[in-house]
């Protein structure tokens, strides 16, 4: 059978199906929920003592002011997980330092300060902090779509 005269019905349905079944996904979960990458925040990779996991680290985040922290497990031997808070705790705790005029090492120090009490851990704990922009996620989004538009061509 000659499947290369039919070529341009395969990659008709091929992109069809590709369409159908993102709309049906994209619906069904409301849409993208991109990390701090994508949107510009502050990400802590903290490494934590045996016995304490993911769930204790998210639960110290929500009781800590930070409902809406995503924890991700970035490296199991070591017990270390990627804690990513977006532009919006950023912005908040960066107006209350500027109303209570004290600086207090900062942002990210004040996160550490609300957090770490919670899990009963101290600065050592804290393998890095790194602030994201929201410039470089519109880059980083814009790269993905060209490459996938490049990719499916």
């Amino acid at each position: 059978m000659n499947f290369s005269k039919y070529r341009f019905i395969f990659l008709s349905v091929s992109v069809i199906g590709f369409v159908i079944l993102f709309g049906l996904t994209y619906g069904k979960y409301g849409g993208f929920a991109p990390s701090s990458t994508f949107n510009g925040g502050i990400r802590f990779s903290i490494a934590l003592p045996p016995g304490v996991d993911g769930d204790d680290l998210k639960n110290a985040a929500a009781e800590a002011g930070f409902d809406r922290a995503q924890v991700r497990l970035s490296d199991l031997r070591s017990n270390m997980y990627d804690l990513e808070l977006g532009p919006d705790v950023q912005e908040q705790i960066s107006n209350e330092l500027k109303a209570s005029g004290s600086d207090e090492g900062g942002v990210a120090q004040v996160i550490e300060n609300r957090l770490l009490p919670q899990l009963k851990l101290n600065s050592d704990a804290v393998i890095s902090r790194e602030t994201i922009a929201a410039s470089y996620g519109s880059n980083l989004f814009w790269l993905a779509v060209k490459t996938l538009i490049y990719t499916i061509i």
